[in-house]
């Protein structure tokens, strides 16, 4: 799927899901918080534990910084995929902010791709000093 195309992927589509993004961004966010608290507890669980204890509470508490990497690995796929389609949504208002009716192979042929990877870099830039 070409996402830098209207006709293919819709503004509306990516204002869903930029919007189903966000949401899918703080409940990770959530559960990574959660996940920390959990540690903390185990190892105050540990500490407070019979000797005979520790060892297992201990390896618990390492389980869960391991689920805790996974989720936050999730964490920025997530946000690896939200800056892009902000950046795609940015790219097309300079790119059809004026009155023609572009695609993408007009564009192509008007200026080559570098020029179109350049817009689109510039337009990631520029969201990410916003962000």
């Amino acid at each position: 799927m070409n996402i830098l195309n209207p006709t293919v992927y819709s503004d509306d589509e990516i204002e869903e899901d930029i919007s189903k993004l966000k949401q899918d961004k703080a409940d990770i966010k959530s559960k990574i918080h959660e996940h920390n608290d959990m540690y903390d507890d185990k190892l105050r669980e540990a500490r407070d534990a019979p000797e005979h204890l520790v060892e297992d509470l201990l390896f618990d508490a390492e389980d869960i910084v391991q689920t805790k990497k996974h989720i936050e690995n999730k964490y920025e796929a997530i946000d690896d995929q939200l800056r892009l389609l902000k950046s795609v949504r940015s790219f097309r208002r300079r790119i059809w902010k004026s009155d023609q009716e572009w695609n993408l192979n007009d564009l192509n042929n008007l200026a080559g791709n570098e020029y179109l990877q350049s817009e689109l870099r510039e337009a990631l830039e520029n969201h990410m000093r916003t962000e």
